[in-house]
């Protein structure tokens, strides 16, 4: 099985459509290569933690087979994060809320209760959407973690 994780660069520089079109062509890329080295898409599991996982959720979205993603610190969108309690944008970077739709691998949710980053709502209502696909597993809601320490806690 191989497991694929985002790497991301920083996004100090460009636009956020920008951003987000080269995140996507880089997730792209390395999934062609694991395909180019003879990796059946049944061995690989998507893993993206926090921004990484919009390039994940992209991904999953358009790929058929696929073992399984995890999304850790996952948020909804990226206007979602500075903009929670506005209910329409003009624009919608990073639309993970969008992109779980057309998901159809088993997907973990992974969160902390303590995110002072991208609040824990994110990871509860991606995880009921992928519920509503049946295709959620048991989320991993930490109390005591936040946004870069999940692997701190032992559940």
């Amino acid at each position: 099985m191989t497991i694929a994780q985002n790497l991301m660069p920083s996004l100090t520089e460009g636009d956020s459509l920008r951003a987000q079109s080269n995140l996507y062509a880089d997730v792209e890329a390395a999934y062609g290569f694991l395909q180019g080295l003879g990796t059946p898409s049944s061995d690989i599991v998507l893993y993206g933690q926090s921004i990484g996982s919009a390039p994940t959720t992209h991904l999953a979205a358009r790929t058929v087979g696929l073992r399984g993603s995890v999304l850790h610190s996952a948020l909804l969108s990226g206007m979602k994060v500075f903009f929670p309690e506005w209910k329409w944008y003009p624009v919608n970077v990073f639309p993970n809320v969008k992109n779980v739709q057309n998901m159809t691998c088993p997907v973990l949710v992974i969160h902390g209760l303590r995110d002072e980053i991208i609040d824990v709502s994110h990871g509860i209502e991606l995880h009921r959407l992928l519920q509503l696909r049946s295709i959620s597993v048991m989320p991993l809601f930490l109390p005591d973690a936040s946004h870069n320490d999940i692997e701190c806690f032992a559940e």
